[in-house]
């Protein structure tokens, strides 16, 4: 399976959100676009990292509800692996 039939399947749309956004927003995010991960933009549009819904449950389990006070940037994986179709 190629990326190109993967994105013809699913759609290329990529939602984003801010670092300083909170995991509460990333969540509603993620709910409201019914995906599994956003591309965490900088000010300029440049990606600096990406939130997945497991990031949000690993801190979640760990730290419990006001986890989801914290900045996403706090979390955030920030080793991008890119391709291209």
């Amino acid at each position: 399976m190629t990326i190109a039939a993967i994105l013809a399947g699913k759609g290329g749309t990529v939602f984003s959100l801010s670092p300083k956004a909170t995991l509460q927003e990333a969540a509603r995010e993620l709910h409201a676009r019914r995906v599994g991960a956003l591309m965490v933009v900088d000010a300029a549009g440049a990606p600096v990292g990406i939130q997945s819904e497991r990031d949000t449950v690993r801190l979640v389990a760990e730290e419990g509800g006001a986890a989801l006070a914290r900045p996403v940037d706090a979390v955030m994986t920030r080793t991008l692996v890119t391709a291209s179709r």
